[in-house]
């Protein structure tokens, strides 16, 4: 949530089972971005990333196996929505290609990925470098 929040994201779409319910403990950690950041559940990521996509949002998904790097698949995008998976297995092959494209973080080749709060950060940061730039 705080990340979203910090680069301007609006919202955050969670599966209904395995995501966790937000608890007083993680609205504290979050300092006030569950008031500012939207949460939707839906029970099929896959299903809500079409309708993501028709309704005008350029999903991308980070992998690492992804062609273009998250700089170039967001640069100029308006209407973005970034999909996450699960720490170690990644994106469910039925989401990834769900997306309309698969980005990758270009970290050092010692290192197998990041943990997904980090790959976040990262990504919604590399969004949101066009929008709000540096004064």
């Amino acid at each position: 949530y705080r990340s979203a929040a910090a680069f301007g994201f609006g919202g955050l779409v969670l599966q209904t089972r395995n995501a966790p319910n937000v608890t007083g403990v993680a609205a504290k950690a979050a300092v006030g971005a569950i008031e500012t950041v939207r949460e939707a559940r839906v029970v099929n990521i896959a299903r809500a990333l079409e309708q993501l996509g028709e309704a005008g949002y350029h999903t991308v998904g980070l992998a690492g196996e992804g062609k273009r790097l998250i700089a170039d698949a967001v640069d100029g995008t308006q209407k973005l929505a970034i999909v996450l998976g699960a720490e170690g297995p990644g994106i469910r092959p039925a989401v990834a290609k769900a997306c309309a494209e698969l980005a990758r973080i270009p970290i050092a080749p010692e290192m197998e990925s990041l943990n997904v709060s980090n790959a976040a950060a990262v990504a919604f940061y590399e969004s949101s470098r066009k929008r709000f730039p540096l004064s």
